[in-house]
């Protein structure tokens, strides 16, 4: 088994690591001078182990201890053999430590800052090696946010919101730690409880615990999120990559709703709007619910309905193109945002032409057999569709420019992530757009050469290739089904 992690740049040392003489070596190339906490982490992740364990290398030959990689800073030439790998318990005595960090009652007479613990902190960190010091510093938060979730804080969890303020290399808890321990926050004491499913031992029937049912852990962590919001510190990646990785979740859903119902008691809605927007994103936020109904019930939650615009055209235009709402009611929705600034912002296009491509893409993926060429059913569905989604683009988005350069990027995106297939698509959107008058075609001749990139040039070659049998004149106006 090999692990390659080496640059052009730097030269690469060759390292085998065995569990015993007999079994088989897990060889891995590793650039000079690279972390060692790096490595560490490759290694407990492939063999399993959790990052509190410290790691021995052994000679082969002899079976002698040569390297405690915890206590190494950097790869270097003593990596270039081979060796025998074992693992023990790494035990940094976090328990002890934060009980002396936090024993209010012997400080009592001391005036503790955030910059009394900082320097303590430090202090402790510049006699551990780098490894130890990041497996510590993971552990101390760890121990800090759960005394905050369990309605215990201490004075040093309340200086968290300080220490967050700057998360680089050099900070106090760097941005990858704290998304290291909210995401271990979030599996061990929300994950299992919140979201599993358990099968009743005499129904057979299986049940999904709610949250509901007990708030006040959720709550606190929530609370906490937003406490470091109002203290300007930046959770944007944070939250998304250490509650990203459960999606789509009803606990995560849940989640979202407590941080914005925290945030609805601190600022107004306008500036919740923003918050939110920031924090989650419409594609994120989308990809959080496991259906759609979990999307209803959540927009009718305290009216999100203006605190979540985005995801609102984004539910809504795809119900519409699937005949699920009628176009009396998809046009009062886009009235009601078309009187505000909704469509410069670039996110309100993008979210109906994803819906409208998503729609497409289930006629396409329909037919259970590989669709390289769209077959003349899929045609005619997509061009119903089209003059469907036309007819709300052609009153509400023909003004705005930047309805177009999003439509182009959308189309762009989609396609290159289906390999521009089936062939025949692009040409049929976009000479659809263009007849409409949705698309200018100087416009779109700009888009294409304004960058070398690959995907541009695939875009060209597929108008190109389909130019020579234009399409039918295509109608815009589209008219709701008699009902019988």
């Amino acid at each position: 088994m090999a692990w390659i992690d080496k640059t052009d740049s730097q030269p690469t040392i060759h390292l085998e690591v065995w569990i015993s003489k007999n079994s088989e070596p897990l060889i891995l190339d590793l650039q000079n001078q690279s972390s060692v906490i790096k490595l560490c982490y490759q290694l407990l992740s492939l063999y399993n182990y959790p990052p509190n364990t410290e790691i021995i290398l052994k000679d082969f030959k002899t079976g002698r201890e040569e390297l405690h990689l915890s206590e190494i800073e950097k790869v270097d030439t003593r990596f270039n053999n081979k060796f025998l790998i074992s693992f023990v318990p790494l035990d940094l005595h976090i328990d002890s430590f934060y009980h002396l960090l936090t024993n209010e009652s012997s400080s009592s007479m001391v005036l503790i800052t955030n910059e009394t613990y900082k320097s303590v902190l430090n202090y402790q960190f510049d006699n551990m090696s780098n490894y130890n010091a990041h497996i510590f510093r993971h552990q101390l938060l760890y121990v800090a946010i759960r005394d905050i979730i369990n309605g215990q804080p201490t004075l040093f969890s309340k200086c968290l919101p300080y220490y967050f303020q700057h998360t680089d290399n050099n900070a106090l808890f760097p941005s990858e730690i704290i998304i290291s321990v909210f995401t271990e926050i979030l599996s061990k004491m929300f994950a299992d409880k919140y979201e599993w499913i358990s099968v009743d031992s005499e129904s057979h029937v299986p049940s999904l615990p709610s949250m509901n049912s007990n708030l006040s852990e959720a709550t606190n962590f929530s609370k906490f999120i937003v406490d470091l919001i109002s203290n300007g510190c930046s959770m944007r990646s944070i939250i998304r990559l250490s509650l990203g990785i459960f999606r789509p979740a009803s606990f995560i859903v849940n989640f979202i709703i407590l941080i914005t119902d925290e945030l609805l008691t601190r600022f107004d809605n306008p500036t919740v709007s923003t918050i939110v927007e920031d924090l989650f994103g419409c594609k994120w936020l989308y990809e959080s619910f496991y259906d759609r109904s979990s999307i209803e019930t959540f927009l009718n939650h305290k009216n999100y309905f203006d605190l979540f615009p985005f995801l609102v055209l984004r539910h809504y235009f795809y119900n519409f193109l699937q005949g699920n709402m009628t176009q009396v009611d998809m046009a009062a929705i886009f009235m009601a945002y078309d009187g505000g600034s909704i469509w410069i912002n670039k996110k309100a296009s993008t979210a109906v032409y994803t819906s409208m491509f998503e729609c497409i893409y289930e006629i396409i993926e329909a037919e259970n057999s590989p669709c390289l060429v769209l077959s003349k059913s899929q045609h005619e569905s997509i061009l119903r569709l089209l003059g469907k989604a036309g007819s709300i683009f052609k009153k509400y988005l023909t003004p705005y420019a930047i309805a177009q350069t999003q439509f182009l990027e959308v189309l762009e995106k989609t396609l290159t992530l289906y390999k521009f297939e089936p062939k025949g698509l692009l040409f049929i959107v976009v000479d659809y757009f263009i007849q409409g008058k949705l698309l200018n075609e100087s416009f779109l001749n700009h888009y294409i050469h304004s960058t070398n990139q690959a995907t541009r040039e695939s875009f060209l070659i597929e108008l190109n290739t389909y130019i020579v049998s234009p399409l039918p004149n295509i109608s815009f106006v589209y008219e709701e089904p008699k009902k019988k």
